[in-house]
């Protein structure tokens, strides 16, 4: 059994970050803009909660897309939540993103922010 609607998840994840797209009965249709129309340079960083569902495939794909941020100087910061659950397939994933792709990570423990085991990608 899967962990959760994917593509559900996807879609409501995406919407937060600022991303328009909509759900279909089997997949996701996203409406393109270029970084700069997404982007604001120069507004204050605005936090993002991305929700995992417990699912490892969400929380590593949302790490790329706070990857692609951080390395575009983008206004948005994505948060993970419920770092652990990239475990169950790849439990090195986040320190394999600090050392081989320079992603900077900042940890939070349960209590403390979202009251959540996070990762912020900056």
């Amino acid at each position: 059994m899967k962990e959760c609607d994917r593509i559900r998840a996807v879609r409501k994840n995406l919407m937060k970050c600022g991303i328009y797209c909509r759900e279909l009965e089997d997949g996701i249709e996203i409406h393109g803009r270029s970084l700069a129309k997404q982007n604001n340079q120069g507004a204050k960083k605005t936090k993002v909660l991305i929700k995992t569902y417990n699912d490892h495939r969400i929380a590593m794909s949302f790490a790329v897309l706070g990857a692609y941020y951080a390395s575009n100087n983008h206004h948005i910061e994505l948060v993970i939540q419920n770092r652990a659950c990239v475990g169950k397939t790849f439990p090195g994933f986040w320190k394999h993103l600090e050392t081989n792709h320079g992603v900077q990570l900042e940890g939070m423990n349960e209590d403390d922010a979202f009251n959540q085991s996070t990762f912020t990608i900056f």
